[in-house]
């Protein structure tokens, strides 16, 4: 699975290295992202029985550690089908936005936010899940700005004040797991011994964490704001 986390992230390197060359940049960096997220989907979905591990080369003790079982897979894969249909429809569909921005960072923001949804899934520690968590966001909220709408800049700190909002609550959540886990990687939250008065404030912080990703109510109001203005194949993400 690092093999296709790294064709990602090269793809993306190469998009920004073509910034004087919007235009190739654009065939190359959609083009590749197409290829690339077909063979993901292809991968997580024979893979789907399997539970894959895999560690950041390093010597360093707390080398984040990215792991996938069967639920991991089946988002994988979900993510990789859904992008390699949107790859597939931005081919052309990011020239309307030409005289609006570099098409060369259009594609590497593409390309850097799809590893980072894929990454965010297989993230096995409290750690590096919010800090890929955080970089989703921030690279989201990037893919806004290339429509460079009226107003776009104050949807878009709208949009990243809410999530911090969520972010920092599913920040406590999950350091109050990892406590009585006695762990902070995901692995070990398996058999944790909780009672009902903290079992009800952990599921309001995920709640109120998720949710205003999800844009739930009453977190909703970015919804609106950042849809209008983001490109159509970032929103379908």
């Amino acid at each position: 699975m690092q093999t296709i986390y790294t064709l990602f992230f090269l793809t993306s390197l190469l998009s920004i290295l073509l910034y004087k060359k919007p235009l190739l940049a654009q065939k190359i960096g959609f083009g590749l992202a197409s290829v690339v997220s077909l063979y993901a989907a292809i991968f997580f979905f024979s893979s789907l029985n399997e539970t894959l591990i895999w560690k950041l080369p390093g010597n360093f003790i707390s080398m984040p550690v990215f792991r996938l079982d069967s639920l991991g897979m089946l988002f994988s894969f979900l993510i990789s089908l859904i992008a390699f249909a949107v790859s597939l429809f931005s081919f052309d569909y990011v020239k309307f936005y030409e005289k609006k921005a570099n098409l060369a960072v259009f594609a590497s923001l593409f390309n850097a936010f799809i590893l980072s949804m894929l990454l965010v899934v297989a993230s096995d520690g409290v750690f590096s899940f919010m800090l890929l968590w955080e970089l989703m966001t921030l690279i989201s909220a990037l893919l806004i700005l290339v429509n460079d709408g009226k107003g776009a800049s104050k949807n878009v700190m709208i949009y990243l004040g809410i999530a911090q909002i969520g972010a920092f609550c599913l920040m406590v959540a999950l350091i109050i797991m990892a406590s009585f886990a006695g762990s902070f990687e995901f692995s070990k939250f398996d058999e944790l011994n909780i009672g009902f008065g903290m079992s009800l404030t952990l599921f309001i912080l995920l709640l109120i964490g998720f949710g205003s990703k999800a844009g739930m109510f009453p977190f909703h109001v970015w919804l609106p704001l950042a849809y209008c203005q983001s490109p159509s194949n970032a929103s379908l993400h």
